[in-house]
């Protein structure tokens, strides 16, 4: 099976703006959200994500911080797919709180 990042990379960069036809503003403006948001997942958050992985799964204890920021993950996420319906997003959703979990669960394994 692919990693995370393979399967959902390209998540912010698919073309929210135009692929629904949109006709309200409102519309637009939450599909900059969401666009914005997963951004900032795939730059950022995710690659922190796996490095926390690798960590984890190399027999390191996770800290508080590594705990929050993998939350952080799962909630910005989860708030985008909340501004927006739409099968990308739910799959992107679905995989986080999966990373989450997998580390999380690891973690306790680790102590």
């Amino acid at each position: 099976m692919p990693a995370i990042h393979d399967q959902y990379s390209s998540v912010a960069t698919l073309p929210y703006l135009h692929s629904q036809g949109l006709e309200q503003d409102g519309d637009l403006e939450r599909e900059k959200i969401v666009s914005h948001l997963m951004r900032g997942v795939e730059l950022q958050r995710l690659p922190e994500a796996l490095a926390i992985r690798d960590q984890v799964f190399a027999g390191e204890a996770i800290s508080v911080a590594d705990r929050d920021s993998l939350a952080q993950m799962v909630r910005i996420v989860d708030m985008a797919a909340a501004l927006l319906d739409d099968d990308d997003l739910a799959r992107a959703q679905r995989a986080v709180t999966k990373l989450h979990d997998e580390i999380l669960d690891r973690a306790r394994a680790n102590e």
